[in-house]
């Protein structure tokens, strides 16, 4: 990056990540346009932070002293926010519709707060990309975890520590974060798992202000924006999910549900379809916490990282169901879940219409299917997806499809506890 004294409206950000001493720290110098700059600096994670200004004829040395001792310059992933206007987007008249969307966008901006010490209006998609690859390279090296003479610690500690910094996280303790101190290969990737499921958050907030930017000055309500349709359940809708959720269930947590239509994962799913020669498709259930809702209402499900064997999940690489909503329920924010600590007293499920085609049927599990990808379950049979059977390995059963364009949503179930 060129050097110069020149005024620019830009700031310039400087990252320092290194060791495990609770010292990754951030410079950022920001040109005031009077003759003076003004520099920001303490660690990432913490709320504080020391500024200082200089006259701008000291810029240019300034520079230079962060590069010296080992600052690295991250300025091209930020840009010069404008100043911040009205989009001007209609309100969503169904109010039941609107005060969802509310809830849903306030448990996403509560994690965002609770996790990063920037919101989404300041993070920009080049971030996003930034932050990504490094969670796929993290989970590439944790992968070698497995094989016995490999123990790639350090570098997946040195690549979080730089991840925190793309992004600037909110950490008390640094080295609570990293993986230093944990006892196995699973502890580390559920602290991957973890990782992504945050940024996967993140990312949904911004991609929704991109939207609203994309589309300002159209009239359009924030889900016209975003692709997506809502709508209250009727009754016959209603009837459906209770036959799905089993009438013991149904009473004793259902609350609400809405059709949900996302335009561009639908389309993928039909086109998916339309193409197959053995189209078969069920009603599925999928849990997930509160706060990622909002994320995989815009997105669709996702496979991500970008690396098959580290997700530690029984059958590889791909999107897991459930035909039994207990199943799922232990993946929601819900009070007393099994496999997320839920505490809250409200949560939501999604049913999705899952193309399973032709399905490998399995009654136990196996060392190999830890790595199944789409391609590798082709190779066995040329198989669409998975089904587990639940009562040798499983408790439940489990449907597993190893691409995004089989399963898109069509309902979201607000449940109580």
């Amino acid at each position: 990056m060129k050097v110069s004294n020149e005024k620019t409206s830009q700031s310039r950000y400087y990252y320092h990540y290194y060791g495990y001493d609770d010292d990754n720290k951030f410079y950022i110098m920001t040109d005031n346009e009077d003759g003076t700059f003004t520099v920001e600096y303490g660690r990432i994670g913490e709320d504080y932070a020391d500024t200082y200004t200089y006259p701008i004829q000291e810029w240019t040395k300034k520079y230079k002293e962060k590069l010296r001792k080992g600052y690295k310059d991250v300025t091209y992933m930020y840009e010069v926010k404008a100043e911040q206007k009205d989009t001007n987007l209609a309100p969503i008249e169904q109010p039941g519709i609107a005060q969802l969307v509310q809830e849903l966008q306030q448990f996403a901006q509560q994690s965002i707060t609770d996790n990063y010490t920037v919101n989404a209006q300041n993070v920009t998609l080049t971030q996003l990309d930034e932050a990504q690859l490094l969670v796929d390279e993290i989970s590439r090296l944790a992968e070698l975890m497995d094989h016995k003479m490999l123990n790639p610690r350090r570098e997946i500690d040195d690549l979080l520590l730089k991840l925190f910094t793309v992004i600037p996280r909110k950490m008390d303790i640094v080295e609570d974060y990293l993986t230093e101190n944990l006892n196995d290969s699973q502890s580390v990737r559920q602290r991957i798992a973890e990782e992504q499921a945050t940024l996967d958050v993140m990312r949904g907030e911004v991609l929704t202000y991109q939207n609203t930017l994309d589309h300002q000055n159209q009239h359009l309500t924030l889900l016209d924006a975003m692709g997506i349709k809502i709508e209250t359940a009727e009754l016959s809708d209603i009837l459906a999910i209770r036959q799905l959720m089993g009438n013991k269930y149904f009473e004793d947590y259902f609350q609400k549900a809405y059709k949900v239509t996302n335009l561009r994962t639908q389309a993928n799913f039909d086109d998916k379809v339309e193409d197959t020669r053995n189209r078969r498709t069920k009603l599925l259930w999928h849990g997930s916490r509160n706060e990622n809702w909002w994320s995989i209402l815009k997105t669709g499900l996702v496979l991500r990282p970008s690396n098959a064997v580290i997700t530690g999940k029984m059958f590889g690489y791909g999107l897991y169901f459930a035909d039994k909503v207990k199943k799922s329920m232990g993946y929601s924010s819900l009070y007393g879940s099994f496999w997320t600590s839920g505490e809250s007293n409200k949560a939501y499920l999604a049913i999705y219409e899952v193309h399973l085609g032709n399905c490998l049927r399995r009654r136990s599990h196996e060392y190999w299917m830890y790595e199944l990808t789409e391609d590798l379950l082709k190779e066995k049979g040329n198989y669409d997806s998975l089904f587990a059977r639940g009562g040798a390995d499983l408790i439940n059963n489990e449907y597993i499809v190893y691409n995004e364009a089989q399963c898109t949503v069509k309902y979201l179930v607000e449940i109580h506890s």
